[in-house]
């Protein structure tokens, strides 16, 4: 064998041992109040599915310039469909970027960026004869 052959089949060989894992879409934010938010996004469809791994999510506040400085990565168990998840405890009135992948070897995928709200409302109506 030469040099080049055993090259071109040690790179046969390294690609077809490599799992891909494929990026999540629709990433989507909602129920935005002063303390939380509902981050929700679509699994893959048919090939580009994560099947085989939990999600790892990563959020910060936008004002923090380096992820490492942001909380540790939440893993969220994959329920294999449209997914949501809650975070709690956020700031009022700031800005936060998220991120999420499918298990360690996925590729990160940004979220829209939210703003939690200065205060909660609430409201409750009742009538009175």
């Amino acid at each position: 064998m030469t040099k080049r052959m055993k090259k071109n089949l040690f790179t046969i060989i390294l690609l077809s041992s490599v799992s891909l894992t494929f990026a999540q879409t629709h990433l989507d934010t909602s129920n935005i109040n002063s303390t939380n938010v509902t981050l929700s996004w679509n699994d893959g469809v048919g090939s580009n599915e994560c099947t085989n791994a939990n999600y790892l999510l990563r959020y910060k506040e936008a004002s923090t310039p380096l992820w490492s400085a942001a909380p540790p990565t939440i893993t969220i168990p994959n329920t294999l469909g449209p997914q949501l998840y809650t975070l709690n405890g956020l700031n009022t009135s700031t800005t936060y970027e998220w991120k999420i992948k499918c298990g360690n070897s996925g590729s990160w995928v940004n979220g829209p960026d939210f703003t939690t709200a200065s205060c909660n409302i609430t409201s409750s109506i009742s009538t009175t004869n």
